[in-house]
């Protein structure tokens, strides 16, 4: 009886997927045997997040995935305008199992505060086969954070109103504690006036009787 020799090779890698998803793992699972054996001379696995997603042996010569590869192709494109967004622009696109049997495909896209302000038009575009029709989802931005309109101008001079008022009372109080201060100086000198004229008029009394 010949030897068997078995050969296994293992590959496995994380990718981040972004949009919140978090991390998937990979990995792939390849044995080639030599000798005779009831199992298929090489063989090929592999699992994404522990799901097993395709599978090859040399016995059958052909791709069988769990799912098939063709039953979770899932095609979304992203519009701007009624025209396609370029890939470059885009991060994600991965088909990734969501642990039920079904898969999900998420792809991202940056807009800038200058795109908002131009109000495109943005558009989700899905098609799988089973959809009867293609999937339109439409993205209407809310520029309530963003459009510059008089509520923005109003703020700040509500802020300069107040600052203003408060100056204003301020000086009110200076100057009233100032007058209130000067009045009480000024008092005890009117009553020592009226005091000595008091008593000049007493002497001239005296003087004459």
């Amino acid at each position: 009886m010949d030897a068997l020799l078995v050969i296994g090779l293992v590959f496995s890698f994380y990718t981040s997927v972004v949009a919140g998803s978090g991390s998937h793992s990979i990995w792939c699972l390849a044995t080639y045997i030599v000798g005779e054996s009831p199992f298929p001379e090489f063989t090929v696995v592999v699992m994404l997040d522990d799901i097993q997603v395709d599978y090859y042996d040399s016995n059958d010569n052909q791709d069988k995935a769990e799912q098939g590869l063709q039953s979770i192709h899932i095609n979304l494109t992203l519009l701007r305008d009624g025209e396609p967004i370029a890939d470059q622009e885009l991060t994600g696109g991965e088909v990734l199992p969501n642990g039920d049997g079904t898969y999900q495909v998420r792809k991202t896209l940056e807009v800038s505060t200058e795109e908002l302000r131009e109000k495109h038009n943005y558009t989700c575009t899905a098609s799988h086969r089973s959809l009867d029709n293609k999937l339109d989802v439409s993205w209407v931005p809310e520029l309530g954070g963003v459009k510059e309109g008089p509520i923005s101008f109003l703020v700040p001079l509500g802020i300069v109103a107040i600052c203003c008022v408060i100056s204003l009372l301020c000086v009110y109080i200076c100057i009233k504690r100032k007058h209130s201060t000067a009045s009480s100086k000024t008092s005890p000198q009117l009553s020592v006036t009226e005091n000595e004229s008091e008593q000049s008029s007493l002497c001239l009394k005296e003087c004459t009787n």
